[in-house]
């Protein structure tokens, strides 16, 4: 089941959320140096030292395990994969180094807060994830969180925010979501289609607009109230001598008084 949720929403500011870290292992959830930032070269790595160094290595340790990282002569062209690499060589003791005693580190960080399920559930995105979210939301549906309690998974797409509780894929919900949206586009473009069609056909057999009771008082008394045909006084019909449908107009000098026999005998066509 994949529902649009139109509650959900982002706030309209940046909070500043402070976190405990005493470790690096929640290092991909809590750095505000842009884990998912696209940096080559220094800029990469000197935001993978100055990273270790928010939490608790020192500059010369990291920099000894920037130096391991570049041994593996691998192409590191984002943060997350160079310090990915920081962290192997250190859990593998590839690299020695002096530990000091392992402290709480408190991080600072900027977040946009997410209310979903009519602000039943609520959590967090970092700065640099919620914009490249926003960015790639436009082209696929974007995990915002998932509500363990309710089961259900958020989902961004295109300015619009969904939940699904069958555990999909980004690509799944994707896929459902611009069917979706095909299928709509389908109904509006047919629905287009037929008004174009009525009103085309509206036009082709003129457009039939009330005859103003100005218009009707002054025929009744122009013709005496009976038919112009049999002088009946039976069944009275205001009858246009030229048509709607062949160009007539509802002006005085179109409308006579016929009765409904004598209407049905002149039927569509000029007298």
């Amino acid at each position: 089941m994949l529902r649009r949720d139109p509650t959900a929403k982002f706030s309209t500011t940046f909070e500043r959320v402070e976190v405990d870290h005493p470790n690096c292992n929640g290092l991909y959830a809590l750095t505000d140096r842009s884990v998912y930032l696209a940096a080559g070269g220094h800029r990469a790595e000197e935001d993978a030292i100055e990273t270790l160094m928010a939490l608790g290595e020192r500059r010369a340790d990291a920099e000894y395990l920037l130096d391991r990282a570049r041994a593996s002569n691998a192409k590191f062209t984002t943060t997350d994969a160079l310090v990915r690499e920081m962290l192997r060589v250190r859990a593998t003791g590839e690299a020695r180094i002096h530990k000091e005693e392992t402290r709480t580190h408190k991080i600072h960080l900027q977040a946009v807060r997410f209310t979903g399920s009519n602000g039943r559930w609520t959590t967090h995105i970092l700065r640099n994830t919620y914009e490249r979210l926003l960015e790639n939301s436009e082209r696929q549906a974007v995990e915002v969180g998932f509500w363990p309690q309710k089961s259900q998974r958020f989902w961004a797409f295109q300015g619009q925010f969904f939940w699904d509780d069958e555990n999909l894929t980004s690509s799944e919900a994707t896929a459902l979501l611009l069917d979706r949206t095909r299928k709509k586009q389908s109904r509006i473009a047919t629905a287009l289609a037929r008004l174009e069609l009525s009103d085309s056909e509206q036009n082709a057999t003129g457009r039939r607009e009330p005859i103003p009771d100005a218009v009707k008082l002054f025929v009744w008394q122009r013709d005496g109230g009976k038919c112009v045909s049999c002088q009946s006084q039976d069944k009275l019909e205001f009858d246009h001598v030229i048509p709607l449908a062949r160009g007539g107009s509802n002006t005085a000098r179109n409308i006579q008084l016929l009765c409904e026999i004598c209407n049905r005998a002149k039927g569509s066509d000029l007298t």
